[in-house]
């Protein structure tokens, strides 16, 4: 039973001090910066400037002991609220929904924060790099699942471990690109239970040169002792065809040509197979060719390792994308503190608000009904006030 976001974030932990200059709960600040967000408002004004508005709405709802909020006010609290408190009430609520990942696939995948970016240059700016989000996408059900931001210094090599230790793996199968594919990542996919499908580029360089050869061996003369799998499907759609080929490569601890290369397979726990996807889009008379190579934990037909690979690219399509079209996640300037990372959270947790509503509308315009219209917004976020 999914919980509503009042019981969802009620026992998040507020960060400010108890003194006489603490007007707001911190439930009623979460709670209107969720609906704003979702109903289309960008920026601290915005938000303040809709809760005004919708005043005797939320007093159906929240307290609001002294009122809305200041624009300010807003900003200070996510500033300083923690993101790992806040973290662990969004995965609480996402586990509530019961068997998000078992059996599914759980993309992973990084996300600059483009506008959180500063120079130094103003006034009251200090210099620091654009704040980098890591999320873990379920594919099919179309929501995040979890998301930590990459330490200040650090990089997604270090960020992914942390947050696969959030996740429920059992049964699950974990894509990630080359920036993934490391043997500590991959062992520690296999000890919760899950099978991982890992881009292989150079920065295996041994492992990946290796690969290479016996890919561009075996399909120009058969290596004696490979067996290998083959599936190939062709796409028409939006202008550009699209035909793909790929290639499984099995029982891979015996082939003695990898040995004789040095890549010391035992080192990556669980790994069972190569796959080699190529990919040929023609788009307006212009065609062009796409190579890739996958280590896999994974004992499947090259029709299914795939599929997989493809649904990986679901985090491009399916949550980049729409963070930045719907969401302008680039454009927001806000950087003081943890807001930038802390609002990153809130709009993910938006967005699978509206991919959970069955309604066959754009996320676009979902926004703009909740915006409209209150009983919707209230459906969104499972809270049913007697009329």
């Amino acid at each position: 039973m999914v919980k509503n976001i009042l019981e969802a974030f009620g026992g998040l932990r507020d960060p400010r001090w108890d003194h006489p200059n603490k007007r707001h709960k911190l439930i009623d600040i979460v709670v209107i910066t969720i609906c704003a967000t979702i109903a289309k408002c960008e920026g601290w004004e915005e938000i303040a400037d809709y809760a005004e508005e919708k005043k005797e709405f939320f007093k159906r709802f929240v307290e609001l002991p002294n009122g809305i909020p200041s624009h300010d006010t807003f900003n200070r609290v996510f500033a300083v609220l923690d993101p790992l408190a806040w973290q662990s009430c969004f995965v609480s609520w996402m586990r509530s929904m019961s068997e998000l990942s078992a059996g599914k696939l759980v993309a992973i995948d990084g996300k600059r924060l483009r506008g959180s970016k500063s120079s130094g240059t103003g006034k009251r700016d200090e210099e620091q790099d654009a704040v980098e989000i890591v999320s873990a996408w379920a594919s099919e059900n179309q929501l995040v699942l979890a998301q930590l931001a990459v330490a200040e210094g650090s990089n997604e090599i270090a960020a992914i471990p942390e947050l696969l230790e959030l996740l429920d793996l059992n049964g699950a199968t974990v894509t990630i690109d080359a920036a993934g594919c490391q043997k500590e990542i991959a062992e520690k996919i296999v000890e919760q239970g899950g099978e991982y499908l890992l881009a292989l580029k150079s920065n295996q360089k041994t492992l990946f040169n290796a690969v290479s050869d016996l890919f561009s061996d075996q399909l120009t003369q058969e290596v004696e002792g490979v067996a290998m799998d083959k599936a190939e499907t062709f796409d028409v759609a939006h202008g550009r065809e699209e035909s793909r080929k790929c290639w499984v490569i099995h029982n891979i601890h015996d082939i003695e040509q990898l040995k004789l290369a040095g890549c010391n397979l035992a080192d990556w726990k669980g790994l069972n197979s190569f796959v080699l996807i190529e990919s040929r889009v023609k788009r307006q008379g212009k065609e062009s060719w796409d190579k890739r190579l996958f280590l896999s934990s994974l004992s499947c037909s090259a029709k299914d390792a795939l599929s997989k690979a493809r649904q990986h690219w679901s985090i491009e399509n399916q949550q980049h994308y729409p963070l930045d079209v719907v969401f302008h996640e680039d454009t927001s300037r806000t950087r003081k503190g943890f807001a930038a990372q802390n609002l990153a959270a809130l709009r993910r947790l938006c967005l699978n608000l509206l991919n959970l509503d069955p309604t066959p509308k754009s996320k676009r315009r979902k926004r703009l009904k909740a915006l409209l219209d209150d009983q919707y917004l209230l459906s969104l976020l499972g809270i049913h006030l007697p009329h």
